[in-house]
């Protein structure tokens, strides 16, 4: 059971998160991509906050995930094979990676 300042801080975290994706977005709007559609990296400290925005942009309908080190070399490799991908089928638009190690 989360107490309520938890709560707060959960509805906080969350409202920043989906700020944090509408900025992104709309920057990545503004300055343009070069190929056939935008893709990169997303680089977050915590793994909480790196699968909250990889939802977030998932409900959006852009194809993301996010990775941390507890995945497999195998995995990370096979991620980015898919975002370098110039094709929309199969391809990733973003990834989120936590470079800390915090959770």
């Amino acid at each position: 059971m989360l107490m309520a300042w938890e709560h707060e801080n959960l509805k906080t975290d969350i409202n920043t998160y989906s700020a944090r994706v509408n900025h992104i977005l709309k920057q990545a709007n503004y300055y343009g991509y070069n190929g056939d559609r935008v893709k990169g990296l997303i680089f977050v400290s915590r793994r909480d906050e790196g699968k909250e925005l990889s939802r977030l942009f998932n409900e959006r309908g852009l194809r993301t995930l996010f990775l941390s080190g507890d995945d497999s070399q195998e995995k990370r490799e096979s991620a980015i094979e898919r975002l370098e991908q110039d094709d929309y089928e199969g391809g990733l638009d973003y990834i989120c990676s936590a470079v800390g190690t915090w959770t």
